[in-house]
């Protein structure tokens, strides 16, 4: 557990500081680069903290059913914020869609990575 936690911080770090210089060059407000490295980081935390109990389940369906629907969960939760988003931008529209969705694709490829090589453990 502490070993992921430390990845995924050093993981949103380096995209946030990424997106940050980024946002500098595309006019992405700030606010909205800070609310998307929160949402991502806390839901990727809380995600694992899920699969860890569902894997000690005697259930062998639950960790798949507890990744799929928090990953639906994830992908409904990151629309709504972009189309929040979308609404109050007052330019950049088409930026502020990239950079939502290149996080939602950074942060799920993580966790994909990561729980496929601890399931090839176990």
């Amino acid at each position: 557990m502490k070993s992921y936690f430390v990845k995924l911080l050093v993981f949103s770090a380096l995209i946030f500081v990424t997106v940050f210089l980024a946002a500098q060059k595309f006019n992405i407000a700030l606010y909205y680069v800070v609310l998307l490295s929160v949402y991502f980081t806390g839901f990727s935390f809380v995600l694992n903290k899920q699969l860890q109990s569902a894997l000690q389940d005697k259930n062998k369906n639950k960790f798949t059913h507890t990744f799929l629907a928090l990953t639906a969960l994830k992908m409904f939760s990151c629309l709504i914020i972009l189309l929040f988003g979308l609404y109050f931008a007052t330019a950049s529209k088409l930026e502020l869609g990239v950079c939502t969705m290149g996080y939602y694709m950074l942060y799920t490829t993580f966790e994909v990575w990561y729980w496929m090589g601890r399931l090839k453990q176990n």
